[in-house]
């Protein structure tokens, strides 16, 4: 006889299951001799010597072959019903993976737009590192939505590598195709990525972190930093009337207030009329959301007020749609202009001069880390500090007062002497040729004891 089939469909759950029967080798048709289907009961048996019941079918899209403990039919149809029922219990408690990310980006944009109501497409054209969160999270659901990947407790670390695999650079419109993603491109959706699960375990979303178990992309040492130098700035200005002729003063003005106040791209387009006042600009930035004041040079001041304003609230953007687009558009005129101009840089190279030349004239790190809105000095400190003149000084002093307590160089009035220069020098190249450590302190007390001996 067919065993009972149960076919449901209820609001969280989807299934279509069978009761089947699990026969032992042994098990056959006694008219045949062939071994039993799944299907079929065991015929001249009673209950108790039955094989046993089984539950077979896709439940949630999975496969499923769950054990109903028993051999009578009938406990087994309860049973049965018990298990798709802690099952619906069980999916109500799954978060999906959209719902998952759109409570992630949530509490990100809480912990930077707190208290301001701020939707995910306005953080998103507002905030540099929410626009980040949402394309990498993203490309996410939409692998999650391609590969049937209902809930966030299905990924696992293979899921995880495919979704890596399929990560593409921008797009090359010379050659019509995406060119491949840099490794320090891989490295920061990686982040992101690893970002996301950490909080979705962490909160108990799910149960095991999939991303931990990610290898670490080992991207290239970052390049240092590329000022523009004061000809690539006047080239750049020059090539501004004959590349744009009817919106000459518009693109120099962009250009000017780029390079005298070193503001993101984003929010020298996002640049609001009433946030200039005079040669003073008071703006929040985009990555910090923290009011920063800064100064427009002279001829900016002119350039602002040379043309007509592209709207009533912006100088260079209209209101309308995405201010991504915006930032594509000035991004593009830029990279016709350093064309012309025949600069090899790109737009974050403005802000790069404009540090630099802070730095490099004695400025503070953390004066330049207020400059550029970082929020955190070591993000300044990483990507200037070797421009920082004023940090070096103090560390040769620091080096030089080092030697003169260890006896490296003499001190005290007249003391300088040529025959114990060459000696420290001939001593610090032995040094570096040998390394660091043990071998290192045994020079040292050399020199000491071969001084000890002179005196």
């Amino acid at each position: 006889m067919a065993l009972e089939i149960i076919d449901r469909e209820c609001p969280g759950l989807s299934c279509r299951v069978r009761i089947v029967r699990r026969h032992s080798a042994r098990c056959k048709d006694p008219r045949t001799g062939t071994r039993l289907t799944e299907q079929t009961d065991c015929p001249g048996r009673n209950a108790s010597r039955k094989c046993p019941l089984m539950l077979r079918g896709t439940v949630n899209g999975q496969r499923v072959w769950w054990s109903l403990d028993t051999r009578t039919l009938s406990v087994a149809i309860e049973r049965a019903k018990e298990k798709l029922a802690a099952a619906d219990r069980d999916k109500a408690k799954r978060l999906a993976v959209p719902d998952a990310i759109e409570r992630f980006l949530k509490d990100k944009i809480a912990t930077n737009f707190e208290g301001q109501g701020v939707g995910i497409e306005e953080a998103r054209s507002k905030s540099d590192t929410i626009r980040k969160l949402t394309d990498v999270l993203g490309l996410l659901a939409n692998f999650a939505m391609a590969g049937k990947i209902e809930f966030l407790d299905a990924f696992n670390v293979e899921h995880l590598i495919a979704f890596r695999n399929t990560w593409q650079g921008a797009y090359d419109h010379t050659k019509g195709v995406r060119r491949p993603k840099s490794l320090i491109g891989k490295q920061k959706y990686q982040e992101t990525l690893k970002a996301f699960f950490r909080f979705a375990h962490n909160i108990g979303w799910i149960a095991v972190n999939p991303a931990s178990g990610l290898a670490r992309i080992r991207a290239p040492r970052r390049k240092r930093r590329s000022p523009h130098t004061p000809d690539d700035i006047r080239r750049i200005l020059e090539a501004v009337e004959p590349t744009f002729p009817k919106t000459a003063n518009k693109t120099r003005a962009f250009v000017l207030v780029l390079c005298s106040t070193g503001m993101r791209l984003g929010d020298v387009v996002s640049l609001q009329i009433d946030a200039v006042n005079g040669s003073k600009i008071m703006l929040d930035t985009g990555k910090t959301d923290a009011p920063v004041y800064t100064r427009l040079t002279p001829a900016a001041v002119d350039a602002l007020s040379s043309f007509p304003p592209t709207s009533k609230k912006y100088f260079f953007w209209t209101g309308n749609g995405k201010l991504d687009t915006a930032k594509t558009h000035w991004s593009a005129v830029l990279l016709k202009l350093y064309s012309a101009a025949a600069v090899s840089q790109r737009s974050h190279a403005f802000r790069d001069t404009l540090t630099t030349a802070v730095l490099g004239t004695g400025g503070r790190t953390e004066t330049a880390a207020k400059l550029l809105g970082h929020r955190d000095i070591k993000i300044t400190q990483d990507h200037y500090e070797h421009w920082d003149s004023g940090r070096q000084e103090l560390l040769d002093e620091a080096l030089e007062r080092a030697w003169a307590h260890t006896g490296l160089i003499p001190t005290g009035p007249g003391a300088d002497s040529e025959g114990h220069s060459q000696e420290l020098n001939a001593l610090l190249l032995e040094i570096s040729k040998q390394g660091k450590g043990a071998d290192a302190l045994d020079l040292l007390k050399k020199l000491a004891r071969n001084r000890a001996r002179r005196d």
